[in-house]
């Protein structure tokens, strides 16, 4: 498939099964197997979540939205890394 520079670049999945990747329109995951990497690009990057609205939690946390003022002291950032999921409490 050529690339196109003007697509609309969104990843529909209803249903996907390869050796890394798997995925069912019945369920709301999708399995990345182990050993696998992300490559990504080296020109312009690459973004997780692109506005502050959007929610993001790691390691079972609860999805939160972009945290704003954070205090800038180390209890502050202890507890938004703690928010994310990042480290525990």
């Amino acid at each position: 498939m050529a690339h196109n520079e003007n697509a609309v670049q969104k990843l529909n999945i209803n249903e996907v099964n390869c050796a890394a990747l798997s995925s069912t329109a019945s369920n709301n995951n999708i399995t990345i197997e182990e050993g696998v990497d992300f490559v990504l690009g080296t020109s312009t990057g690459f973004s997780i979540g692109t506005a502050g609205a959007q929610k993001l939690g790691f390691h079972g946390a609860t999805p939160i939205v972009q945290q704003t003022g954070v205090a800038v002291s180390a209890a502050g950032v202890h507890a938004a890394l703690v928010n994310l999921g990042l480290i525990t409490a």
